[in-house]
């Protein structure tokens, strides 16, 4: 009896084991964690710049990877239009990340010509978008018109593996006419004006969503026999900043928010604080259509004038290109969508609608609000992927506002 008890738990035994080993060997083979690197397909783009980019998927378990996240990430670095993302079991221990990926076309020249009811201002821009292969950003342009020209460089460096801060530095010089109108375009001071802006600033990236910024400078407005005083200052700068992007293969989507402060520290007035906010979230409806809103401010009460701001601080195309103000805030709600693509490139329409409230340089407030609709083209394999034709009707005034401009973002 006993030995038949024997063999009759056998089988039982098998049916309480066989399970839990077979469980524990499936759970250590999706425990298994990516250990390493595998890159493809960089011709011009260091090795490091992009290990640096996909560091944070070092060390995760394999089944945890989001490939479409990876997707995001190379295609916000604006250096790849086209990458593949898979994982590689090299043996029972190791698991590789393996990416393909295809490099923009990173160094642009652009000539541009500009005309509105104001003039014809001609120029051109050199753009280098990943210098030395490091994904440095450097920009050089000038620009010129009867009333004024204009120079401008800057360098930009990212957060490296051997250096965890971002660098950027800005130079620009401008000298001619600076005209300042209302919002019904009545001008109210014209007056000549040279300037000079040196600009140095660190970043550092907390994590993949937050980022510091600081950095100081020097400005210097000349006015020569005009209505307003020069001014000079030494502005010293902090900034917060927070995104998340997604990447649908169309639309590189954001989510973000950032907060600047920045102390002026005037070498001949009084110093002051100035204020800087934005935000947007733009969203996929569709794989070729998105939400899009956004808002942004700007607050400096004793700024002197020839350091007040333009249309630009609110985020608006509804307000007159010479517009100034101390005192902007404004906010779009639109919609985006993909009509053609030609291979090389797509082209998108775009409406939005848009409020803006202000003071003018006298005091006065200002309500303005109206559409603002135009065309966008994207080029894949460039790494500028957006020009942009669009024109704003103010509806307060009935005033059209057009614009023109090269972009950096999808």
């Amino acid at each position: 009896m006993k030995k038949r008890s024997l063999v009759l738990s056998l089988p039982v035994l098998l049916v309480l084991v066989l399970p839990s080993l077979l469980f524990s060997e499936m759970e250590a083979e999706q425990s298994k964690t990516i250990d390493h690197l595998i890159i493809h397909g960089l011709n011009r783009t260091k090795l490091s710049v992009v290990e640096k980019m996909l560091e944070p998927y070092i060390g995760i378990p394999a089944d945890e990877l989001d490939t479409a996240e990876v997707h995001t990430v190379l295609q916000e670095s604006g250096l790849f239009y086209d990458a593949e993302v898979s994982l590689e079991y090299d043996d029972p221990a190791s698991v590789s990340l393996v990416v393909s990926v295809q490099e923009k076309w990173t160094l642009i020249p652009i000539p541009v010509i500009l005309g509105d009811k104001n003039g014809i201002a001609g120029g051109g821009t050199l753009i280098e978008t990943n210098a030395f292969g490091l994904n440095h950003k450097a920009f050089l342009a000038g620009f010129f018109s009867a009333a004024r020209y204009t120079f401008f460089s800057s360098y930009m460096t990212p957060p490296g593996k051997s250096f965890p801060f971002g660098l950027a530095t800005v130079a620009a010089f401008s000298n001619g006419k600076t005209t300042v109108t209302d919002d019904r375009e009545d001008e109210l001071l014209s007056y000549d004006e040279r300037d000079l802006t040196l600009l140095l600033g660190l970043s550092y990236d907390l994590n993949p969503l937050i980022s510091l910024s600081a950095g100081f400078g020097y400005r210097d407005a000349t006015v020569d026999d005009g209505p307003v005083p020069s001014a000079r200052m030494l502005p010293v700068s902090a900034e917060i900043s927070v995104k998340k992007s997604d990447w649908n293969g169309v639309f590189l989507s954001r989510c973000f928010a950032k907060f600047e402060s920045t102390w002026s520290i005037a070498m001949e007035e009084d110093p002051y604080l100035s204020l800087r906010g934005e935000c947007a979230w733009q969203q996929p409806l569709t794989k070729r259509l998105r939400l899009m809103l956004g808002a942004s401010g700007f607050r400096a009460d004793k700024a002197p004038l020839v350091f007040s701001e333009g249309p630009s601080a609110a985020g608006v195309a509804i307000l007159p290109g010479d517009f100034r103000s101390n005192s902007l805030a404004g906010t779009s709600w639109g919609i985006e969508g993909v009509f053609a693509d030609f291979g090389a490139g797509m082209f998108s329409t775009f409406l939005s609608y848009q409020a803006a409230f202000a003071e003018d340089i006298t005091g006065d407030s200002v309500f303005a609000r109206g559409p603002h609709f135009g065309l966008r083209c994207y080029l894949k394999k460039v790494a500028f992927p957006a020009l942009d034709m669009g024109a704003a009707y103010n509806a307060e005034t009935g005033i059209w506002n057009t614009a023109f401009s090269i972009g950096m973002q999808m």
